[in-house]
């Protein structure tokens, strides 16, 4: 039996056996706080001047979540994360409907140029990141997200709101969504060669970040079902197969980007160019080529040598190794000490919440 409930206004309909009981003051402050859309930009200003840390709020979000206890008052523990993994001064996440929700939401907004979202120091660094992956990742990565559908999850999403009985059909609407996210090949087959074509050469490092991000919001859509008290026993298996995948593409990329010997995508080193005239030597170098990427590594412009050829060459020569060990070591710890964290944090995230769901089931 439903019952039908005013509150400020707004009909909400509520049904008693099934969810958890919501304040009357708590039901009016989600209500009022507007939908996701309209809450972007001003979710990523808050993100940009009152996170703590904004180059590890993917790890931090999604540790945090991996730690709830889903049998109690998820809503009330979604909004401590807000507030202790962010600033306190962050009212403006905080007070959301969603807060969690809304901050992946957000970010994912403005990754990928959906709803009006601005820029986003935080997004800035996201796409930094993914430089060293993806050749124009920017634009791969705008066109991937069209193509795949996750426009249409993000409108869905929203649609939903604050409405419970929208919520409990997202399982349901996003029944096919993983599959063209992850590629038929990868999800059903992830060791066939069809599988690592499309994780390495095919797609790599555009896909492994839109995969990340979408079972990052896969998670807060499945712990915005718990705080609700629907059931999504498929959608919970789903979510943690997702992360699986996403490690799985994950160590696939990761050993094809980090072999630098690959005649295909590897990196060549530069070379030094001195000489000249006794009188007017010169030194410089030959760039290198990041051949993944298409993009020259380490060039300098010849310049006369002001002293001894010799000390000049050495020197040109120093800076060269050095040039060339920095670039690779940026992408080494652009991989394994930003992307990695994220993922496994994704996985027992997404492990969490499916003992959840189970654990309401019971």
């Amino acid at each position: 039996m439903c019952t039908l409930l005013l509150v400020g206004g707004i009909r909400v309909v509520r049904q008693q056996e099934q969810e958890a009981s919501t304040s009357t003051d708590a039901v009016a402050a989600e209500l009022s706080s507007g939908s996701l859309r309209t809450r972007i930009n001003g979710t990523l200003k808050a993100l940009d001047t009152d996170w703590k840390n904004a180059t590890t709020a993917g790890v931090d979000l999604l540790n945090k979540i991996a730690g709830i206890n889903w049998r109690g008052d998820v809503g009330e523990q979604m909004k401590g994360i807000a507030r202790t993994t962010g600033l306190k001064v962050a009212h403006y996440i905080v007070s959301a409907a969603h807060p969690l929700l809304g901050v992946v939401f957000s970010l994912m907004s403005s990754l990928f140029g959906w709803g009006g979202a601005g820029g986003s120091s935080m997004v800035e660094q996201i796409l930094e990141e993914v430089d060293r992956m993806i050749k124009d990742a920017v634009r791969t990565l705008k066109r991937e997200f069209v193509a795949l559908e996750v426009r249409g999850v993000m409108g869905i999403i929203n649609n939903a709101g604050t409405t419970v009985s929208e919520w409990a059909r997202i399982p349901g609407l996003m029944a096919d969504k993983f599959v063209k996210v992850f590629k038929q090949a990868c999800w059903d087959s992830p060791g066939s060669n069809n599988c690592r074509e499309w994780r390495t050469k095919d797609s790599g490092g555009a896909h492994l970040l839109l995969e990340l991000k979408f079972t990052e919001l896969m998670v807060m859509a499945g712990s915005t079902l718990l705080r609700y008290n629907r059931p999504f026993e498929v959608f919970a298996e789903n979510i943690e197969l997702a992360a699986n995948r996403t490690l799985g593409h994950y160590n696939v990329f990761q050993g094809y980007r980090l072999n630098f010997n690959a005649a295909d995508h590897g990196v060549t080193k530069a070379t030094l160019a001195c000489g000249g005239r006794f009188n007017n030597r010169t030194c410089g170098t030959n760039p290198g080529r990041d051949k993944l990427l298409e993009k020259d590594v380490c060039g300098r412009a010849r310049s006369r040598c002001s002293t001894n050829f010799n000390t000049c060459k050495a020197n040109m020569e120093n800076w060269l190794n050095t040039c060339h060990s920095n670039y690779l070591a940026s992408i080494r710890n652009n991989l394994q000490k930003k992307i990695k964290p994220e993922v496994d944090a994704l996985r027992r995230a997404a492990i969490s919440l499916r003992q959840g769901e189970r654990a309401k089931r019971r």
